[in-house]
């Protein structure tokens, strides 16, 4: 478009009247073209996304105006997500179980690989009531609304982030609010420090990796793997996990821990003996008893890795109270962001970010994952 070009002879600057009235700013676009090359930009590579737009729009922008345009708006949606109250006012007012969840994914920067955080909280109508045999058959609603921050940031910031969000949105002590997530420790320690009054709830999915993983070491692969890991996972809803730490998977670690002290005893004992002769029999005796005490001490350390891993979580697995609830038991919406919006975008074609263009990028993502997009633009004007 060509416009005039007027210059001041007393200030000896010069403007386009035009390029401030349509909002055109240092990358040329004006506030609508803008929308669109940031909205293509933050779903896919800016390379693609400056073909796309040529295609549909007829719009020739490069990827590097497309860059620059989803850095800057990127910047600003950071500073909304985080501070503007107009963000959280749909999650205030929505009906539901209030729930939070927090987890990372990995991002290659420029300064090697680093973890991405992302937090979610939302509220969910309760959904179907089942008993603990039909866990698997029952139907949660979409939450009702939500809010989505992520970024490069070490535990203390995102716990100063989920602060900051539980503040707005009126969750004082996190008190009704169900905190979901995998074992990680920084995740509930922050819960802990910022949510205290919270109703924690490990993963289910993440908890089945730990049984499953105990019992390929007890039963090798195949189905009694699996039949013992549903059986044990069975015993923990029915009966709660510390009563299954206590009655049932403690007995079997102080067995094999017992059985453990004895092979190495009798395997002492061979030694000794195939140290004054090398007969036989002392030889035979000292191969049964290697291949004895090679699995048992591997399914011994299975155990009882297993029960720290379930003991630290012992206070998180109220499954079966939950689902008479109508609770989630899953964190689903957090691996959600992390898999199918942050990995995708961040990871697409391979880049190497600069961690506050990942920021940035990160937020344009969230955005959409909230359901924010049009509400940030029309803050935005």
């Amino acid at each position: 478009m060509r416009r005039a070009y007027r210059y001041c002879q007393s200030c000896r600057r010069g403007q386009a009247g035009f390029d401030r009235w349509a909002g055109l700013q240092t990358d040329s676009l004006t506030p609508c073209g803008r929308r669109m090359a940031v909205r293509a930009g933050s779903k896919m590579s800016f390379d693609a996304a400056s073909e796309l737009l040529r295609e549909l729009c007829g719009l020739r922008i490069s990827d590097q105006t497309i860059r620059r345009a989803c850095d800057a708006v990127g910047r600003r949606a950071k500073t909304y997500l985080e501070q503007d109250p107009r963000a959280t006012r749909a999650v205030a007012a929505a009906p539901g179980e209030r729930e939070c969840s927090m987890d990372g994914a990995k991002v290659n920067t420029t300064e090697g690989w680093r973890e991405i955080r992302a937090v979610v909280m939302s509220c969910r109508e309760a959904g179907e009531r089942k008993g603990v045999r039909h866990w698997r058959d029952r139907h949660l609603p979409a939450p009702s609304a939500r809010v989505v921050w992520a970024g490069i940031a070490d535990s203390q910031a995102v716990g100063r982030q989920v602060d900051s969000l539980a503040r707005r949105l009126g969750w004082k002590r996190g008190e009704q609010v169900s905190v979901l997530g995998d074992g990680i420790p920084w995740l509930w320690a922050e819960a802990e420090k910022h949510l205290p009054d919270h109703e924690g709830c490990l993963d289910i999915w993440h908890m089945m990796e730990h049984l499953h993983a105990a019992g390929r070491v007890l039963h090798t692969e195949g189905e009694a793997a699996r039949r013992w890991a549903e059986c044990q996972r069975a015993l923990i809803f029915r009966h709660g996990a510390r009563v299954y730490l206590k009655d049932h998977l403690l007995p079997r670690v102080r067995a094999s821990r017992r059985g453990e002290a004895e092979r190495e005893t009798a395997r002492d004992g061979v030694d000794e003996a195939g140290g004054h002769a090398g007969d036989t029999s002392g030889g035979t005796s000292g191969d049964t008893s290697g291949d004895t005490s090679g699995g048992g001490g591997e399914r011994a350390r299975a155990l009882r890795a297993l029960w720290v891993y379930l003991w630290r979580h012992r206070g998180r697995m109220p499954y079966r109270d939950r689902l008479r609830r109508g609770l989630s038991i899953g964190s689903g919406q957090v691996e959600g962001v992390c898999k199918n919006t942050l990995n995708t975008r961040l990871r697409k074609n391979s880049p190497r970010w600069r961690p506050e263009r990942a920021d940035h990028m990160a937020a344009l993502c969230c955005l959409h994952t909230s359901e924010q997009w049009e509400q940030f633009w029309s803050a935005a004007a």
